[in-house]
């Protein structure tokens, strides 16, 4: 016996794919309702009160499907809801966007300017109006600059492009990267930190730190018939460069005034930059003079200079020495 206020329901089945019944396949009033199954596409159809046909329910329970094809599904307010603010193609999601033809290797969420994106690979990327295609190209999103983060292996990279026509590819400059040592590079030249202090006259940036050892080539010598290097080193901070150093200098006859070698400096310097040199000798006494010897525009070499009369001891006379100048880069 059926419920009172309710009436009987009939229901009919279909097994033929795409089949959808028609508002004047159903009956649906006081006296009855009718169900059309389609068991093959797994859909139960029945006619709402305003004679539209339905979907009741999808194959496996999902219930009514709403939207588009590709529109994610979400709670709204007790039914499903779909927004085409929300897509997702079986790999990358779309937030307010349709996902871009990423490579088959990545997965993205993407929004409308940036997209945050796995590669199968390993790496990991942030990109700003670009995204990864199947041919591995950088594609532009719209017609603006673009920039890329990459994380590869516990190293960071750091990409941007000027301004480009959207659906081309993207010419990405590596502007700097952090290794997985900790260490960072700024890949493009003349560019290093900048100390952005109001008081500074000139440009603050810091592009360039180094330590190592150098090799120097003597010539043109005066009193003195050979010269070596031992214990070279230098550190470099920009421009500054501070050399350090011992020349061992073999005397001839003790003649005249001075005795002095040219010696090659690593890093070239200009004319009329002042530079200075601190040397000591066997004696322990400041008895020699490191000055630019200049063989044109650019100073590539330095004379070492010592008074005759400091000449002592044996044939071979040993000079420390630090000397500073600057380089033209």
């Amino acid at each position: 016996m059926a419920q009172t206020g309710y009436t009987p329901i009939l229901l009919y089945a279909s097994g033929t794919t795409g089949n959808t019944p028609s508002a004047s396949n159903l009956t649906s009033s006081s006296s009855g309702a009718e169900l059309a199954l389609n068991y093959y596409d797994g859909k139960l159809f029945y006619k709402d009160n305003t004679g539209t046909v339905q979907v009741l329910a999808g194959k496996g329970g999902t219930g009514v499907v709403a939207g588009s094809n590709t529109q994610v599904q979400y709670n709204n307010n007790g039914v499903f809801g779909a927004s085409a603010n929300l897509t997702f193609d079986g790999t990358n999601l779309g937030i307010g966007v349709t996902p871009s033809a990423w490579g088959s290797t990545n997965k993205a969420i993407e929004f409308s300017y940036a997209s945050f994106a796995n590669n199968s690979g390993g790496g990991a990327y942030v990109a700003a109006n670009v995204y990864l295609n199947g041919s591995s190209q950088w594609i532009y999103k719209s017609t603006a600059a673009a920039s890329l983060y990459q994380q590869s292996s516990g190293t960071h990279y750091f990409y941007n492009a000027i301004s480009g026509t959207s659906g081309t590819a993207a010419s990405l400059t590596q502007a700097m990267t952090l290794n997985n040592s900790g260490t960072l590079i700024f890949n493009q030249s003349g560019q290093g930190i900048q100390f952005t202090n109001s008081s500074a006259l000139t440009n603050s940036t810091l592009n360039d730190y180094e330590t190592g050892t150098w090799t120097t080539t003597f010539s043109a010598y005066s009193n003195g018939s050979s010269a070596s290097l031992s214990n070279a080193t230098y550190i470099k901070i920009g421009k500054q460069v501070t050399l350090f150093g011992e020349i061992a200098f073999t005397k001839t006859s003790a003649s005249g005034v001075l005795a002095y070698v040219n010696f090659t400096i690593p890093f070239a310097t200009n004319s009329g930059v002042a530079n200075c040199g601190i040397v000591t000798g066997e004696s322990g006494n400041s008895v020699a003079i490191l000055s630019p010897y200049n063989n044109g525009s650019s100073i590539s070499a330095c004379y070492f200079v010592i008074p005759v009369s400091s000449l002592v001891g044996a044939t071979t006379d040993n000079y420390a020495f630090s000397y500073t100048y600057q380089a033209t880069f």
